[in-house]
């Protein structure tokens, strides 16, 4: 089953960069970017608010900007490890 978190979630879930499928990654922030497609990233070392780190996405729409993680976001397939029941 998919399902749809940030990237900064991921990560903090143990999720890493090298194995994002970045075809299933979209900015949700409220600008012009928000449901372009993330092509590519470059982690440039910087952070924003509450320290969240910053990278710089490029976008199928052809644009580079620089977004908090938080405001990307992709689906990822959830992996039960045991059943409750």
């Amino acid at each position: 089953m998919k399902q749809e978190i940030t990237l900064e979630q991921y990560l903090k879930l143990g999720g890493k960069l090298e194995k994002v499928n970045w075809s299933e990654a979209y900015c949700d922030y409220g600008d012009h970017n928000k449901g372009a497609k993330v092509v590519s990233y470059e982690d440039k070392g910087e952070k924003g608010g509450k320290e969240t780190p910053v990278f710089h996405f490029t976008f199928d729409n052809g644009r580079t900007d620089r977004y908090a993680i938080s405001w990307i976001k992709m689906k990822v397939e959830l992996v039960l490890s045991e059943t409750y029941l």
